[in-house]
C-alpha cells in the first residue's frame, strides 16, 4: 500500500513536516488492557511502513501507555537513524520525531 505524503513547513523552524502524522497512541504494553493495544514488534511494522512511505513525524506521549509509546518510538529511531535527534516537548505538546528518509545522519534537523 503505497500513502501520499505532502511536507508542510514547521513555523519558522526549517522542519519540514509530513502530512499525514503517524499517530502512536496505540503503541504500548498489553498489561494496560485493551484489544487494540500494540507491543513493541507490532508497532514496528507500522513504524517501519510509515518510515519506508516518507511519513516523519510521530506524534506520541508519555501518557500513552504510561509511556511504553515514547520507549517504543525511541527504540525504533535508534534501530533506523541511531545518531538521530529527538525534539520533546513537555506541557500540552506531544513529542515529534522528524526524519527525513532521503537525509543521511549528517543532514538530520531536530
Amino acid at each position: 500500500m503505497t500513502i501520499q505524503v505532502e511536507y508542510r513547513q514547521l513555523g519558522k523552524t526549517g522542519l519540514r513536516v509530513s502530512v499525514p502524522v503517524m499517530g502512536a497512541m496505540t503503541f504500548g504494553s498489553a498489561a494496560w488492557g485493551g484489544p487494540w493495544i500494540l507491543e513493541e514488534e507490532k508497532a514496528f511494522e507500522l513504524l517501519k511502513a510509515a518510515w519506508d512511505n516518507g511519513i516523519n513525524t510521530i506524534d506520541t506521549a508519555n501518557m500513552y501507555s504510561n509511556g511504553v509509546s515514547e520507549s517504543i518510538v525511541g527504540n525504533f529511531v535508534k534501530k533506523v537513524r541511531p545518531n538521530y535527534h529527538v525534539s520533546s516537548s513537555t506541557s500540552m505538546l506531544p513529542f515529534h520525531v522528524y526524519h527525513s528518509p532521503s537525509q543521511s545522519t549528517a543532514d538530520a534537523t531536530s
